[in-house]
């Protein structure tokens, strides 16, 4: 499994626990720095309770042990089995390749409600959740619970306890961009959704965050080539975005490696069966 495809699996554990989104890009965050050390033999699902706990503290976003626990391994159960299933019909379709799919899968079945009926927020459905909850006995729970807390304690050492959020200020700063040069709405949608997704793709986790803003508008230009023409009060801002990777060659060395991944990720979604 993919390190990205794991990504979003955590992605939609934090959407269900209804975490922020600078907070679920911490989450991500973490998560790749524990995998990052040699140094933990802790299992998937321990490892990804513990940076949601962790995070959850720090933002003061409280969230039981126990939920994360319980949805956690709902999530990665039902994510492996699809998985593992898909792969089994056509090994051929799925080697080498982002398998969403499965996570695909596993939505049409999570996200009903008790009468089947599909609902719209993000995340799991609690009818789902209420009729699969793990059957942990409380020695078991205990034993988690513990290897959790422990984990914890790693990932802080890991980080050197150095536990600022800065995704939330970057975030804003995003917002602002896009509120100030009054973006289209659909427009600015899109440069979240490419902000967001860069996360999950580790090659561009050394993009200094806040070219890694600029970047995820500036990309957004090249997808929609008449921008500027249709909206005539965003010609200065593409010009000053330009002449900044003109005149700067590592930001533009640093916009090309980007764009590429972002393309290439995109290119390899829209492959899927």
């Amino acid at each position: 499994m993919k390190d990205s495809e794991f990504l979003r699996v955590i992605e939609e554990v934090c959407l269900t626990l209804k975490l922020t989104r600078p907070c679920i890009t911490q989450v991500l965050t973490f998560y790749r720095r524990f995998q990052a050390s040699e140094t933990h033999s802790y299992k998937i699902e321990i490892v990804i309770v513990a940076c949601i706990y962790l995070t959850c503290k720090i933002n003061e976003q409280i969230r039981k042990i126990r939920d994360i626990l319980n949805i956690a391994y709902i999530v990665t159960t039902f994510y492996k089995k699809r998985n593992k299933e898909l792969a089994e019909k056509d090994p051929e379709n799925f080697k080498d390749k982002i398998t969403y799919v499965a996570l695909d899968h596993i939505k049409a079945e999570i996200t009903k409600d008790k009468e089947g009926n599909d609902i719209v927020e993000e995340g799991i459905s609690d009818w789902f959740i209420i009729n699969n909850v793990p059957s942990f006995s409380l020695e078991k729970y205990n034993s988690l619970r513990d290897e959790v807390l422990e984990a914890e304690q790693h990932l802080l050492r890991i980080l050197n306890y150095d536990l600022e959020n800065r995704f939330e200020a970057y975030y804003q700063l995003l917002f602002k961009v896009l509120e100030s040069q009054d973006f289209p709405s659909e427009i600015s949608e899109k440069a979240l959704a490419v902000y967001n997704d860069s996360f999950f793709l580790s090659e561009l986790s050394d993009i200094k965050e806040d070219w890694r803003v600029l970047f995820s508008i500036y990309f957004i230009y090249g997808l929609v080539p008449t921008l500027s023409s249709d909206y005539h009060h965003l010609k200065d801002f593409e010009k000053k975005l330009t002449e900044k990777l003109k005149d700067d060659q590592q930001c533009r060395q640093a916009f090309e490696k980007f764009s590429s991944a972002i393309l290439d990720y995109y290119d390899e979604i829209e492959k899927l069966p």
